[in-house]
Parts: structure tokens; sequence; C-alpha cells
């Protein structure tokens, strides 16, 4: 049984259109449930290749205005229909013309039984003609029959690999200029195509229409073709024959070598940035990718490796960008490849801290060499800032450091990491240290640069070259550097607004501090213990700086703190008398001096009050009593209190040890299910002004007589007045 019977209504119509069943929202819900005769009328000719094309075509700006769901809901629905896990639908996309003809002959002959079971009593009735004519138009039919016989054999031979619903979806590449929306509806159904049946499409990409994947990469500024691409070109199945693998990383590295021409500066930002992502990708999947040393070869030779770096040197910046990313992935994997295993064993008996120095990457490696040739000319890139001025918010004239050279840096910190000497020599040759802590001073608010720069600083001062660090100390005067950046902490900012401010990098410099102060490296306490001008700085400077941080909002850490440790300023009973001074002074409301519309409405509730007094059995002495008796509300030690808020009152009630007098219990437990109890709270026993011509007990605790604690809507305050009042803010 289905679910949607609007669906199973609308398939019962003769003359039904695909629109029709795009307008319904059951027709993906019958698709799973696999309604048979709503899959037969998908699987029509006509049918599927007008789903087909919703997904490929772009549409029209008159239907943009005036047919919103031709242009924007159809599309939608159409590639969530042929993207659907309903098995038949995918298994059409790859039947060949023939298969199709074959099939569209049986349902004829069927249709053709039909017909003639139909009108069969109607021939048995009407008389045979003569014997000859019947046979010379017997001749003839068979005549024309072998004829068509022998074309449709010729016609099946010749487009015996064509796939008539493939071919036509793939003709979406055929475009110039590609919908971004209508690239994300392709991806999506050939991205099911591919999970559902990736060898049948492999086999159609790579040996049917192989000019395909060329022209995929002729769109790969659509980030949905390049994820498809990097899906095709890293695929890994065990079911590929011997000679398929041929074909195939022939073809790969045909489609690479294509898509490496797309980082050039003079293509698009998201062709650049799409091409670096694929060639990432494939890196990524060395280690799984079939056949991946011979498709990794073409990224890995040296003619590669120096097309990348005259990329770099170009200096544009989403070009080097998209180079320094792939260049140090380049690096990370040979990094990957060269480490021992036993690197990262848990079975060690050695210290765990294993020291990655000692794998060494030599310059046998055409990226190695290639870096070490080109790092002169990088570091001036890098260390020689200059660009486009621009006036910040504030003020100031700002040259931005700039996207490429931070990918660069990232790049040399990687580099760094394959531990090879002549790297590190050559980088204190071009003095590469002192720009990068110039840099650093520059660009005092460029947190990502100085998260670089504290890396790098790092590496050298683990390292292993010893001569390298005696440069760090003595030509660099790393030192010195750091105690005159964090003596010279405040900053005033530029601009029609002069302030002063920390500057942006005292958390990096921080970092280096401690880190020196705290090496047990004997040749870095070497040069800390004999220069008396660090140990006084990290004595004071550094000891206060650290001290300053420590320190935890609010005085402690906040998830270490017990209920009996806090401070009385947080203590309930202290927050509910500031709370209660705040609002009632002395015992009177806030703002009812000037009021006279109040005075005259507390004036009503005396004149009320005192017209019930008079009509009240008791006497003086009961009246005397029952003062006496809300005197004794107010204890000055073991008392109770309670506290009840509505939207319209707020008051403060209390009771002695020995309840009200004539309270009805009833009424009591009534009031206690909307009541909070708070023990303890002896300090909101200020002077009260009692009415006294209140009479009665009821009178004095109803709200609607009290003056006491009484607290009106038009005596609210804001939040920042009450805080700043009780001293919380």
């Amino acid at each position: 049984m289905h679910g949607s019977p609007a669906v199973q209504e609308l398939l019962n119509k003769p003359d039904l259109k695909i629109e029709e069943l795009l307008e319904e929202d059951g027709l993906l819900l019958e698709l799973k449930t696999s309604n048979q005769k709503l899959v037969n009328f998908l699987l029509r000719e006509e049918n599927l290749k007008e789903l087909i094309s919703y997904v490929i075509s772009e549409p029209d700006s008159e239907d943009a205005i005036n047919n919103q769901k031709k242009a924007y809901k159809y599309p939608f629905v159409c590639a969530d229909v042929l993207s659907s896990d309903c098995q038949s639908i995918v298994s059409e996309f790859f039947k060949t013309k023939q298969d199709l003809n074959e099939i569209s002959a049986i349902h004829k002959a069927e249709e053709a039984e039909d017909q003639d079971e139909v009108n069969t009593d109607d021939d048995m009735v009407e008389k045979a003609e003569p014997t000859e004519i019947t046979a010379t138009t017997t001749e003839e039919s068979k005549l024309t029959e072998d004829t068509t016989l022998d074309e449709t054999e010729k016609t099946n031979n010749t487009n015996s690999n064509e796939m008539p619903y493939l071919d036509y979806l793939f003709t979406f590449l055929d475009c110039k200029e590609m919908n971004l929306t209508s690239a994300g509806y392709f991806a999506k159904v050939v991205n099911n195509l591919f999970s559902k049946k990736p060898s049948a499409l492999l086999s159609y990409l790579y040996e049917v229409q192989p000019v395909l994947l060329e022209k995929m990469i002729q769109h790969i500024s659509s980030k949905s073709i390049a994820e498809f691409v990097a899906k095709i070109l890293t695929f890994e199945s065990s079911v590929l024959v011997n000679s398929e693998d041929e074909i195939y990383n022939t073809k790969r590295n045909e489609i690479l070598k294509l898509a490496l021409k797309k980082l050039d500066p003079k293509s698009d930002i998201e062709e650049i940035n799409n091409t670096a992502y694929l060639i990432c990708e494939v890196l990524g999947k060395y280690n799984t990718m079939h056949c991946s040393q011979e498709i990794l070869q073409n990224l890995l030779e040296k003619s590669t490796i120096d097309y990348f770096f005259e990329i770099l040197k170009s200096h544009d910046s989403t070009s080097c960008c998209a180079v320094g990313l792939i260049l140090g992935n380049i690096f990370a994997y040979y990094i990957l490849i060269t480490t021992p295993k036993s690197q990262n064993s848990d079975d060690s008996n050695e210290t765990t801290n294993i020291e990655p120095q000692k794998f060494e990457l030599t310059e046998d490696i055409p990226l190695v060499k290639a870096f070490i040739d080109n790092l002169e000319s990088i570091v001036q890139y890098v260390c020689n800032a200059s660009g486009t001025t621009f006036t910040s918010q504030y003020g100031a004239q700002v040259t931005p450091f700039g996207s490429a050279r931070l990918k660069v840096v990232e790049l040399i910190i990687i580099a760094l990491k394959a531990n090879n000497e002549t790297i590190y020599k050559k980088l204190v040759e071009y003095k590469f240290i002192e720009g990068l802590l110039s840099l650093f001073v520059k660009y005092e608010w460029n947190n990502l640069l100085h998260n670089q720069v504290e890396k790098i600083i790092s590496i050298f001062l683990d390292s292993n070259y010893e001569n390298l660090k005696e440069i760090l100390f003595e030509r660099v005067k790393i030192l010195e550097f750091i105690m005159d950046v964090c003596r010279d902490s405040e900053y005033t900012l530029p601009g029609k607004h002069e302030r002063k401010i920390v500057k942006g990098y005292n958390g990096q410099i921080t970092n280096f501090a401690n880190k020196l102060a705290s090496s047990k490296d004997p040749l870095v306490n070497k040069y800390t213990d004999e220069n008396e001008s660090w140990k006084d700085f990290v004595e004071t400077t550094l000891a206060d700086i650290n001290k300053k941080n420590d320190t935890k909002l609010g005085g402690r850490d906040p998830r270490h703190v017990e209920e009996d440790d806090m401070g009385d300023q947080f203590q309930l009973p202290n927050i509910m008398q500031k709370f209660s001074k705040y609002f009632n002074p002395n015992g009177k409301s806030d703002n009812r001096d000037d009021d006279e519309e109040d005075e005259d409405q507390n004036d009503d509730d005396l004149n009320k009050a005192q017209d019930e007094d008079e009509e009240d059995e008791n006497d003086e002495d009961d009246e005397e009593d029952t003062r006496k008796g809300y005197e004794s509300i107010f204890p000055d030690n073991d008392s109770k209190r309670f506290i009840k808020m509505d939207s319209d009152n707020f008051e403060i009630r209390g009771r002695s040890s020995f309840g009200y007098p004539n309270h009805d219990e009833e009424d009591e437990e009534e009031e206690e299910e909307n009541k909070v109890e708070v023990n303890n709270i002896s300090a909101l026993n200020e002077p009260q002004v009692i009415n006294e011509n209140l009479k009665t007990e009821e009178q004095i605790l109803d709200p609607e007589y009290s003056t006491n604690t009484f607290w009106k809507k038009s005596d609210w305050h804001t939040a920042d007045e009450i805080l700043k009042e009780l001293d919380l803010l």
C-alpha cells in the first residue's frame, strides 16, 4: 500500500504530464516505496529525458521571473528523483541504444498482441480476401520486414556503445558558462550514478567518452565539478583488471597535466583554488589510491616541481597561496613516507620524546633541491613585504602582509620539519630570522603571522644544530629582542581618538620568554644565566606579566570554588539585604515622594482600611496584640523569611517560629506552594514602616492594604541600575 493517494490518483490519468507529478510533495516518498507504476511512468523515454532536461538546462531569465516553479522548484525535485536509490532509474542510464531498441521492440510487440486480441472477433466476422492477393501481400510484408531488420542490425552495430541517457546528461558540459546551481544538480546525479555503478561509469568516461573528463577540467571553476573529478582520479577498485589499469592511469595523468595548467596566474580565482584542492586530494590518497605511484609521478617529477616554483616567483596572491598549499602537501608526503613507523610506536622502551629531526630529507629529492635553489627569492618575497597601502578605520596607513606571504611562511615551517641542515643554514645566511622578527613588530595586529613566527623560533630552539642556536643568541640577539618588546608593551592607537592599548603580539612574546626561562637545554641555559639583564627581566617584568595572566577572573577559578568558599559579597543574605535596601530605603518605595498619584492611591487604601477597622469586632487590646504579633514576625535572630514575587507586586513576608495566630491551615498550605524559603536572613530586618491603621493580621499581610515593601510596576528599574546599587556591576 502506497502512502500518497494524490500521486496514485495522478498516475491513473491517461494524459498525465511530468510537471503534475513534480508538484506533489509525496513523489519522492512514493519513489522510495518502489511504486512500480510510478517508476514505469518515469522511465518512459519522453519523461526521463524531460527530467534530465530540467537538471542540465539553465533557467531562462523570463522563467525566473514569470515561472519560478519551472526555474527553481522543478530542477531541484528532478535532481532528487534522478539521484534517488531507485535501481531501475540508475540502470536505465547505462543502457545502450541497442538495449533500448530491443526493449522498445518488445513493448511494441506486446502492444500489438493486445491489439490483435481485441480485433480477433472482428476479423472472424469479416470474409477472407482472395488467396492470391493475400499471398502477394504476405511476400511484400516479409520483404519489408527483412529490409527493416537489416537496417536495424546495422544501426545497432554502429551505436552499440552509445548510452543515450548518459550522453544527454553529459551534454551539460558543452555549455560555455556554467550555472553553479545547475552544476550542483548535475554533480548530485553523476555522484549518485558513480556510487551505484562505479566501474560502469569509469568505463564510460575513460573508454567510451574520454573527452568528457577534459571538458570537466575546463569547468573546474565549479567546486561541484572539481569534487567529482577528484573522486574519479582517486578511485580505488579491486575489480579493475590490469588492461584497464594502464588505460585508466594514462588518462589520469593526462587529466592531471591539464589541471596543472589551471594554476597559471592568468586563470580565474575559483579555477586556481579548485585545482589546488584537486591536487591535494590526489596527494592525500597516495596510500589508498589504485596504482598511486604511477599517478603521483607527474606531481613529484622535477619538471612539475620547477613549474610550481616558477608560479611562486610570480608573486600572484591566489596562485602563490595555491602553490604553497600544494608544495606543503608534497613535503608532508615525503616526510610521511620517510619517517620510520617505529617513531610512532608505543612499544618503544626508550623515551617517548623522539626527535623527528634525525630523519632527514636529502637533496636527492627534487622538491628539496628546488626549495633550496629558490630559497633566497622566497625569503626576499616574505621579508620585503610591499603592496597597496590603505587607510585603516582608525586613521593609520597600513600595508597588508597578505595571505600569500603567510602561506609561504607556512611552507617554510613544513620544510624545516624535513630536518635538512642546508635549509637551516640558508635561512640563517639570508637573515630570515631577523626579517621575521622585524615583521613581527611591524604587523603588531597580525596574530596569524605572530603564531607562525613563534613556531619557527621554537623549531630553531628545539633543533639539534648547536651552531644555529648560537647564531640565534649571538647574532640575532633573541634575548634582547624579547626584553625590548616586552618593555614597550603599550601602544597609542592613532587616529582622531588616541588611546593606549596593549599590543597584539604580547601573548606570543610572553610565550617566547617563558620558553627560554624554563628551557632545560644546556646551551640555552648558558646564555640565559650569563645575561644579568635577562635575569632581572625574568624576576621582575616577566614575573609581573605571568602573575597578571595567571589571575583568575573574579579572583578564583569558578570550576574549583565551593559554596562555603564564596566571599561575603556573594552570600544570598547579603545580596537580598542590598536588594531590599535598594527598593525600600527606610521602608519606603523609591519614587513615591514626588508622585502625587501614588500618594492619593495610598490615602484611598488607608481610608478603606479604616472603614473596615470600624466594623472589626476586636477591641483596642486585640489591636495592640496584633501589632505585637506582627512585630514578632521580624525577630532579631533565628527568623525565617519568605519571598513571593508575581508580575504585579513584589512583597516580603515573614513569620515567627510559632506561626501566624488564627491563620487558616488551608490558606497557609496554598501560600506555601508559591514561596521560596530562605534561611537566616536576619539582615533583612531593617526598620519597617507599619501602617498603624491596619487592624487585623490579614490586612497587614495582604499586599492590597499593606504599604510595607510594596512595589508597583511604575517603580521598576533597569537591570544596570539594580546591579550597580547592589555592587554587583
